[in-house]
């Protein structure tokens, strides 16, 4: 039995005893125990008993009416269109190097794999929004699959001798990219602003991992060396740092 299972039970009638595979899944699931402790504190309430007592008495009437939250397919849009908008200045501001140096293969393998994982997280960050959503497959293993993707085909095809300054390149790389994950996470704050995120460190994560696809997508397009050292260094190395910072903060605000 997983989540989707339990959450059909309760609400075909939670008030009966629950079988054993349900109970299996509450002693492996947090998020599923929590939902059945909210439950039976409401079944075993008294007819006439106010929702909690902490709750202010005219707090019905104070709520006001909220415009919904789109659909997931459109979320993804909009989480998606964050990613583009800063893709398309920094082709404006740095240009297209990286992708002129490339070959049709390369391309379309660096590139496919960077879409697959920004896509993959955009979904996992669009159904984190809607609290009770559960994802349609585990997007985390298509995002990781992707990056290792992405990897073994920078080992194998980039094999680039030093024809640019190095150093200079390096520490341009890696602040274009932290660069360009930063802008892509002001504008997912305007998108996901209502959202309503019940555990910080999985959506910090989350967010983490859809603004180093973006930032990897920037500097595969951008930059031309087509070295693996450097790849492995500086482009995924900005990848890491962001991830890395990402679980720090959810760390901080779970």
């Amino acid at each position: 039995m997983n989540c989707r299972d339990l959450d059909a039970l309760f609400e075909n009638g939670g008030d009966r005893p629950l079988s054993e595979a349900a109970e299996r899944h509450l002693s492996t699931c947090p998020a599923c125990r929590r939902l059945a402790t909210v439950l039976e504190s409401v079944v075993s309430r008294p007819t006439g008993t106010p929702p909690h007592p902490a709750l202010p008495v005219n707090l019905l009437e104070s709520l006001q009416p909220v415009r919904p939250l789109l659909r997931t397919p459109a979320l993804i849009l909009a989480v998606i269109l964050s990613a583009a908008l800063v893709w398309a200045a920094a082709i404006a501001l740095w240009g297209l190097a990286g992708w002129g140096a490339q070959t049709t293969i390369e391309r379309l393998l660096l590139f496919g794999t960077v879409v697959v994982a920004l896509l993959a997280s955009a979904y996992g960050l669009s159904v984190e929004m809607v609290p009770g959503s559960k994802p349609r497959f585990n997007w985390r293993w298509v995002a990781a699959c992707a990056l290792v993707a992405f990897l073994l085909t920078t080992l194998s095809a980039f094999h680039q001798e030093g024809r640019f300054d190095l150093g200079a390149m390096h520490g341009a790389c890696f602040g274009r990219g932290l660069l360009a994950a930063a802008a892509v996470l002001l504008l997912l704050f305007v998108v996901i602003r209502r959202g309503v995120f019940l555990e910080r460190l999985k959506t910090s994560a989350t967010i983490a991992a859809l603004i180093s696809s973006a930032a990897l997508l920037v500097l595969t397009s951008y930059c031309p060396i087509l070295a693996w050292p450097h790849v492995l260094v500086v482009h995924l190395g900005a990848v890491a740092v962001i991830i890395a910072a990402g679980i720090a903060v959810g760390n901080l605000v779970e």
